[in-house]
């Protein structure tokens, strides 16, 4: 598990998306990959940048309030999951990246696969070479394990509602799974079975990080709305008490206003699952995912990264 990272402080008035960072934490938590995210920072509208607003006479956002967080997801102490997600309350969007846990990345001269990495330096090495990779910067970090993923749920309302595009049927040891493609509302041990899925034919392995980032998306557009504002203080203290992350509790307290805003904001498809553009090479366990221009990849998607 990655090793606890000591609070940095900064200077001036913070980036009101921090709350909605918290919240993300929240939802990404259920969904197998946890969701809390919070930055500090100077609010400093871009020049030219568009500004939106949380409501009518509130506050107005800008390109400088965009970030990034990393979300690693775990089943027990083997890595299953990678997330970067980009949060823009200017336009009111969340994205979720699925990066699959082959991606070869560096590793000082080295190249090295994404899960050995984060085996090796934890949380910090594989945030720093998924920075590089997208050529974005991340500033903090969310690590849950399936266990814990599975206990949140069970905190909700004990289910999710999730679309299957491809028929799954395997069976190995205690593990056994079959559902037919369609819409369903999961319990919290169907979500977690679909996050184990060994065996997707459409993408195949790419499909295992893509699920992830899916289901994080359907969380998010489930239960990131106005409804549950009033317990975002309790549903905060769940998260802390699960997660491993950098995010402090004084962040959620401070932009509560940002995250509520956020969720008013939400019709149901705020946020969007992303898969980036690659190709395996190799076989069995020295198998890589080339992520071939990731970096213009997400220039792409969403202009000027930082």
């Amino acid at each position: 598990m990655p090793t606890y990272q000591p609070k940095r402080k900064k200077k001036g008035r913070a980036s009101s998306v921090m709350v909605f960072l918290l919240v993300f934490v929240l939802f990404l938590a259920i969904f197998g990959g946890v969701c809390l995210w919070a930055v500090v920072q100077n609010r400093r509208p871009a020049a030219g940048a568009s500004s939106g607003s949380s409501e009518e006479g509130g506050a107005a956002f800008t390109q400088a309030d965009v970030r990034w967080l990393f979300v690693a997801v775990q089943d027990g102490d083997e890595p299953r999951g990678f997330l970067a997600v980009r949060a823009d309350p200017g336009a009111g969007r969340i994205h979720a990246v699925a990066v699959p846990k082959e991606t070869e990345v560096t590793d000082g001269t080295a190249l090295i696969r994404l899960d050995a990495l984060f085996q090796k330096g934890g949380m910090t090495a594989a945030r720093a070479a998924v920075e590089d990779l997208l050529g974005v910067s991340m500033s903090h970090y969310v690590s849950m394990t399936y266990a814990n993923v599975e206990k949140l749920l069970q905190y909700y309302d004990s289910s999710l509602q999730f679309t299957l595009t491809e028929d799954l049927d395997y069976r190995e040891g205690n593990y056994y799974i079959k559902m037919s493609s369609g819409r369903y509302t999961l319990t919290p041990k169907q979500a977690v079975d679909i996050l184990r899925y060994p065996n997707w034919q459409h993408k195949g392995l790419q499909q295992q990080a893509d699920i992830h980032a899916e289901m994080l998306a359907a969380l998010v557009n489930q239960y990131l709305t106005a409804a549950r504002a009033d317990q975002l203080e309790a549903d905060f203290s769940k998260i802390a008490d699960i997660a491993r992350t950098d995010i402090r509790i004084s962040h959620f307290t401070e932009y509560r206003e940002c995250l509520r805003a956020l969720a008013g904001a939400n019709g149901g498809d705020i946020c969007t699952a992303v898969s980036l553009e690659g190709r395996y090479v190799g076989s069995g366990d020295e198998k890589r995912f080339a992520a071939d221009g990731a970096a213009e990849q997400i220039r792409g998607l969403f202009g000027e990264t930082h």
